[in-house]
């Protein structure tokens, strides 16, 4: 093979990988702005519900709110607790659609309430002290899981 044609097909070579190193870096970069205009959307969201005043929501301004508040309390509890189920998780599932197909709520109220609810589990938790939470796992939690499982 003459030395011009090895040199023109590892130019081409090289080439090809440059272009290929750009498309992918293009793809990458695309990606990542996608997930950080996602980021964002949900920065706006969050500061947005943050200046609803927490007594407009609780209040029952919002109907259905309250329900769902407290619907994800109860499965983050079970979370908390070593309790959640394929059961537990179907149940809370249908109790979920069903409160969402009788009160409209927009996405972001779903957040917001999903958000309280995880706050004030977490903060239940929190209060219980070392071993505390033990009680409330054995009452509280288990009681959720069979309610959510319909028993």
């Amino acid at each position: 093979m003459p030395r011009q044609s090895v040199y023109k097909s590892a130019h081409q070579d090289a080439r090809d990988a440059d272009e290929f190193a750009d498309n992918f870096t293009d793809k990458c970069a695309n990606n990542f702005a996608n997930k950080l205009a996602r980021r964002a959307a949900r920065c706006i969201i969050a500061a947005a519900l943050s200046l609803m005043p927490a007594a407009s929501l609780a209040d029952g301004e919002v109907p259905g709110w309250n329900k769902l508040v407290y619907l994800f309390y109860r499965i983050e509890v079970t979370n908390y607790c070593g309790l959640t189920t394929a059961t537990v998780i179907a149940g809370f599932q249908r109790r979920r659609d069903h409160l969402l197909a009788t009160h409209a709520l927009a996405a972001p109220l779903i957040d917001s309430a999903r958000a309280e609810a995880w706050r004030l589990a977490h903060k239940e938790w929190d209060n219980r002290g070392l071993g505390g939470f033990r009680h409330w796992c054995r009452n509280d939690a288990a009681r959720y899981a069979n309610e959510l499982t319909g028993r």
